[in-house]
């Protein structure tokens, strides 16, 4: 599979890590396979395994292959979120995660009910996605596929695009101009930030400027 360049992704280890402005990807728990972004009708299809790597306390996937979901929350209350799900080039969005009955999650446009999920984080790390009744959404590896079970099935676990992205990106640097990085292969320099981005097509920017790091989604 063709991995894309957006530098490293870190296990979420506690609710209090979840937030609008981040991506996440999705990882079965035991056998560490990949939500990909395509809806098969009442499931989401599993992707390629996932490579983690680190310890217990900072487990870290370097390459998420070309296919593989990208999340962005948006939280309603407490431990409510929409799931927004993009292409793994961040620049299209499939829709939201929902479930309508047990054994069925698919896209849908709207903030529904039905696309209202729970998310908990326990203290192993392992992530509990609720759908209300219809279930949690789970893996199961005995016909591969991601979708809401009542049932015991395989676990899910999150993982959380750093802030500080430094691997697998390109730069250009000129004299009193920021430098601009970016995942889409675009080097831009200017003086002036606000000017830099409306000139940007849409996607994820890196800008260092003076020694600090910034992380710019344009949509």
């Amino acid at each position: 599979p063709t991995p894309v360049p957006e530098g490293l992704w870190y296990a979420v280890n506690s609710a209090a890590a979840l937030n609008n402005d981040d991506y996440y990807v999705i990882v079965s728990a035991q056998n560490n396979v990949f939500m990909t972004d395509e809806c098969a009708g009442k499931y989401m299809k599993s992707g390629n395994l996932a490579q983690i790597k680190g310890d217990a306390k900072a487990e870290y996937i370097s390459s998420v292959p070309e296919g593989t979901a990208l999340l962005r929350l948006e939280h309603i209350d407490g431990n409510q979120y929409y799931i927004a799900v993009h292409d793994t080039h961040y620049n299209v969005s499939h829709g939201y995660l929902n479930s309508t009955a047990t054994k069925t999650v698919n896209l849908t446009d709207d903030r529904t009910d039905t696309a209202k999920a729970a998310i908990t984080i326990s203290s192993s790390g392992e992530a509990t996605v609720t759908f209300g009744n219809f279930g949690r959404l789970l893996y199961n590896s005995s016909s591969p596929r991601f979708t809401t079970y009542t049932s015991d099935q395989e676990h899910l676990r999150l993982f959380r695009m750093h802030d500080d992205i430094s691997t697998g990106i390109t730069s250009t640097t000129q004299q009193n101009m920021v430098t601009v990085y970016t995942i889409q292969g675009l080097n831009v320099g200017r003086g002036d930030e606000k000017e830099m981005l409306n000139a940007l097509p849409s996607g994820l920017y890196i800008i260092v400027k003076q020694g600090k790091t910034y992380k710019i989604h344009k949509r």
